[in-house]
């Protein structure tokens, strides 16, 4: 028979009569829910001290900011960002006290790194051949094997009239990169850009300056590759100084959120933990080494 359904018990919930009791729900909620609670005590406890340290004291336009940087991050449309904010607040079980934690630990750790950010004009001057520089459409094969490339690169040779097609079809059967199953094809690729490796953009400059579009085999640090060069495309290009602040700001916003990211890191590498609670020390595991992986 199933137990009496009653309200005076430790009971959590009732299933088809059956009392779930508080242990239980606990156990299940913990490895997911109770690892990513006591991470972010440990940062709301060790960001508390460093601003004390520091003398740092949050304002209300310290934690307003901060949301106003979630939502612009979230759309450039108001109500739609609004709408997905809410949608994320749901989905991640933001109620509230813990949404203004959050606000409150992302202001708290800004402050703490807003010093130590410098804004050189080399960087600015990069950042704006990145956004305003040619850009160059292109296609890429790799593989660990330099002679599997030379037999792609003859075949391509082959097919005067279809070298284009030749090289996605190879790019298809043959390549590693995760662009395969787009033929290779890649994000256009900024000269300036340094998130991809300098071999490759200088050879897609050398191409369009040959007006060429097969590259030679490439030896890249973990392989091989060829590149196929689509097209080049020149933006309208402002002058540096006009658009110089908006670059230096959005500098300042992506060197403060590494730097953030780096401190929280450090944090939790250096908090000293002990968990007395078997049903939490599954999810604390599991939470720092996501927190701590390269």
């Amino acid at each position: 028979m199933p137990d009496p359904v009653t309200h005076t018990d430790q009971s959590a919930a009732y299933i088809d009569g059956v009392k779930v009791s508080r242990d239980e729900i606990y156990r299940v909620m913990s490895p997911q829910i109770g690892g990513a609670a006591l991470s972010e005590l440990i940062l709301d406890r060790a960001i508390a001290r460093r601003m004390e340290q520091a003398e740092i004291v949050l304002a209300q336009a310290d934690l307003d900011a901060e949301r106003q940087r979630l939502l612009a991050s979230l759309d450039d449309n108001a109500d739609t960002a609004t709408r997905l904010l809410n949608q994320m607040r749901l989905d991640r079980g933001l109620d509230d006290s813990r949404f203004s934690a959050l606000l409150k630990r992302n202001a708290g750790l800004r402050r703490l790194v807003q010093g130590d950010i410098v804004i050189s004009d080399k960087a600015i001057a990069q950042a704006f051949e990145v956004r305003y520089g040619a850009r160059y459409a292109a296609r890429i094969i790799t593989h660990s094997n330099r002679a599997t490339l030379a037999g792609v690169r003859e075949k391509i040779q082959q097919r005067p009239d279809a070298q284009e097609q030749q090289f996605i079809e190879q790019a298809i059967s043959t390549s590693t990169d995760q662009s395969a199953a787009r033929g290779g094809k890649l994000e256009p690729i900024a000269a300036a850009d340094d998130t991809y490796p300098k071999i490759i953009r200088d050879t897609l400059i050398d191409l369009s300056r040959q007006q060429q579009h097969l590259s030679p085999i490439l030896a890249m640090p973990d392989g091989y590759a060829l590149l196929w060069l689509i097209d080049t495309a020149q933006p309208d290009r402002p002058g540096l100084e006009t658009v110089r602040d908006e670059i230096a700001g959005a500098l300042r916003s992506e060197y403060e959120r590494a730097a953030m990211q780096r401190l929280a890191r450090s944090m939790i590498e250096q908090a000293d933990v002990i968990v007395t609670d078997p049903s939490l020390d599954q999810g604390w595991r599991e939470q720092r080494r996501l927190i701590l992986r390269p």
